[in-house]
């Protein structure tokens, strides 16, 4: 008789474990299923979310800069970007793009008057003998890639080559771009 009730009990765990398995997946079916199952259950069809899209693309040519001191923002910089020109006065130009990526919205001051933006794109010149950049371009996106706005500063005669500071993004930029320090960094 012992025998006989060992193998109920066993019968009932397994029943048990075949029948919590099978809500798990009906679970997972319900919530995750077609909008075809979904409307047999009378539920509206749910709309997918577009796929975020990291502007710029994700491929070898980004390479990590650096972040913030409060790590808030990431900086890369697209080395396919990377061109040199020469200047009227026959000083070296280089031209380049980087990508800037606010990891903690929360921490980040947002500039006044911007959207709340995830992704900021934008390309520079930087003088490699007077240690000075220049912003050309910069376009700003949100969470999944789609772009907010963009500015073009080409023709812009109020904006002025400026000098670089210790430790900022452009100083790091003017190391990996002019001194081919940090090369090897990346992803």
């Amino acid at each position: 008789m012992s025998a006989y009730w060992h193998l109920l009990t066993k019968m009932k765990k397994k029943f048990c474990l075949i029948l919590i398995l099978n809500v798990i997946v009906s679970g997972c079916a319900w919530f995750g299923g077609s909008s075809t199952s979904s409307h047999k259950l009378g539920k509206t069809n749910i709309p997918k979310l577009p796929q975020s899209q990291k502007p710029g693309g994700t491929g070898d040519n980004w390479r990590y800069m650096g972040t913030t001191d409060d790590n808030s923002m990431v900086d890369e910089i697209n080395v396919n970007s990377i061109s040199s020109g020469v200047s009227s006065d026959n000083t070296q130009i280089f031209n380049f793009e980087d990508r800037k990526t606010v990891t903690a919205p929360n921490k980040f001051a947002y500039p006044t008057n911007e959207p709340r933006f995830k992704y900021l794109i934008s390309s520079w010149q930087i003088n490699c003998s007077t240690q000075e950049y220049l912003m050309r371009t910069t376009t700003l996106y949100n969470d999944s890639g789609t772009k907010l706005t963009a500015y073009d500063y080409t023709n812009n005669s109020n904006i002025k080559w400026l000098k670089l500071g210790n430790g900022s993004f452009a100083h790091m930029q003017y190391n990996f771009v002019c001194l081919n320090i940090n090369r090897d960094l990346g992803y």
